[in-house]
């Protein structure tokens, strides 16, 4: 019943811009995300660029030994707030072991991508990547990851400005079998997003 509730309000905020066009897109999808505790476009995670691991990561990764494989690394800075209002969090995906890693790919983006939430002390799976190709046609591929070499990756963003409440926020990916857990960052978000993941989590 909690759900059909989010789902007429959706409904409503629809019509509001479609049927009756006295919202804009934009000022629809923001209520959505606000009022209806949608939680906006399905999140993906893009391949920017390829470059030597930075001292400080290595620094940070000297302890870990050379068959650990891979390491998921969340900056500080992770925000990425595009001119178009867009907005990524920024991820490291590095290499730390001997040789090059094969990294599967569905065209610009990595596959086998997970993202958690931690609701009511329990981290609760968001949404899980595990892209085919066969529905959309993407170019599935392998991408060598060279050793002691780092991708950056971004991934559209959860994270609301205006929102109000703070949440603990994590990612995976899975690589050969073997899921790499990044470090928790804290994102905020509307209280009715929390609400509705809360009443979701209580339901599965």
């Amino acid at each position: 019943m909690a759900q059909k509730k989010w789902e007429k309000k959706e409904k409503e905020i629809s019509e509001l811009h479609y049927k009756y066009q006295k919202i804009t897109a934009e000022e629809a999808y923001e209520k959505k995300r606000k009022e209806a505790g949608n939680l906006g476009v399905d999140r993906e995670l893009w391949v920017v660029s390829q470059d030597a691991i930075e001292s400080s990561l290595q620094d940070q990764n000297s302890n870990k030994p050379k068959e650990y494989g891979l390491a998921l690394h969340i900056p500080d800075n992770w925000l990425v707030a595009m001119p178009n209002g867009n907005r990524f969090t920024k991820i490291k995906l590095l290499n730390l072991s001997d040789s090059v890693v094969q990294i599967p790919r569905a065209d610009a983006t990595i596959r086998d991508f997970k993202d958690y939430l931690k609701i009511n002390g329990k981290w609760v799976e968001l949404q899980k990547k595990r892209n085919t190709g066969v529905e959309c046609g993407n170019s599935l591929f392998n991408s060598a990851l060279k050793n002691g070499h780092s991708y950056e990756l971004h991934a559209d963003s959860l994270n609301e400005p205006k929102g109000t409440e703070k949440m603990q926020y994590k990612m995976s990916i899975t690589v050969n079998g073997e899921e790499t857990e990044s470090n928790e960052i804290t994102i905020k978000m509307f209280k009715n997003q929390v609400t509705r993941l809360k009443e979701e989590s209580r339901n599965n």
